[in-house]
């Protein structure tokens, strides 16, 4: 989750700095450079090592939902409000800024500023996730970044602005790694990689889904009832998991 935010404190930099003297399409030719470096790097790595743990008997997409449609049903549902979120930052703090008279520039700062209060959080978050439970930093996350969507209508500056996108920032970096985290607590032993990678199909889709509220929302009402739409699906999903959803911590092993 830290080395995630890292690139995207550094990315937006990049793309402010270049936005200058290449005008708008200088952040897409760093964007397409810096895709192929992590390709070549991928492919320089060499072949990943071979797992000395024996194969288990392959497991069915059908028989992983069936027993785990409740987790399906609540733990993964919470998260995704969660990831539609932060999916919707992409769309709403830029067209949020443009309506306001920012420049490209601007918004890339604001996108930094962003992620920076991101990485200050994720060490401090993990070490509370495992001494206090993993509800204990994603129901804080799943609030401030809902306070944080619903004050982007109220602000009408570049400071205000970034005052709502520093609280978004600190309440995104309160969830960091809560994602991986609650599904490999709640991953059975078989048939583990299929549970993974069902949960992490079913949350992505909110990550997509994102951008999404924000147009239909904008189009039927207006860009400044986004946020406020956006904020009642964090608040449910915070509902949700204080509610429903069990906690994962294994405080004997902690």
């Amino acid at each position: 989750g830290g080395t995630h935010r890292i690139g995207l404190f550094i990315g937006p930099i990049l793309g402010a700095l270049v936005t200058g003297p290449l005008g708008i399409t200088g952040p897409f030719l760093i964007q397409s450079m810096l895709a192929l470096l992590a390709a070549l790097s991928i492919f320089l790595a060499g072949r990943p090592t071979r797992s000395e743990v024996p194969a288990a008997a392959p497991t069915s997409l059908r028989r992983i939902v069936r027993e785990h449609r409740t987790t399906f049903s609540t733990a993964a549902t919470a998260v995704v409000t969660l990831q539609i979120l932060r999916g919707s930052r992409a769309a709403i703090i830029p067209l949020w800024g443009n309506d306001l008279g920012l420049d490209a520039r601007q918004v890339g700062i604001l996108f930094s500023l962003s992620a920076g209060v991101e990485i200050l959080m994720f060490y401090p978050v993990g070490r509370m996730m495992d001494r206090r439970g993993r509800k204990s930093t994603a129901i804080p996350s799943l609030i401030l970044l809902s306070l944080g969507m619903a004050a982007l209508p109220l602000t009408s500056d570049f400071l205000t602005l970034g005052l709502a996108v520093a609280l978004i920032g600190f309440a995104n970096g309160m969830g960091a790694g809560i994602n991986q985290t609650l599904s490999a607590d709640l991953a059975p032993t078989s048939g583990r990689s299929v549970f993974l990678g069902l949960w992490r199909t079913i949350t992505d889709a909110g990550t997509a889904g994102g951008p999404s509220v924000v147009a239909l929302t904008a189009s039927l009402a207006s860009l400044s009832a986004a946020p406020v739409v956006l904020a009642g699906f964090g608040l449910g999903g915070a509902v949700l998991m204080w509610r429903m959803v069990p906690e994962t911590l294994n405080r004997d092993a902690a």
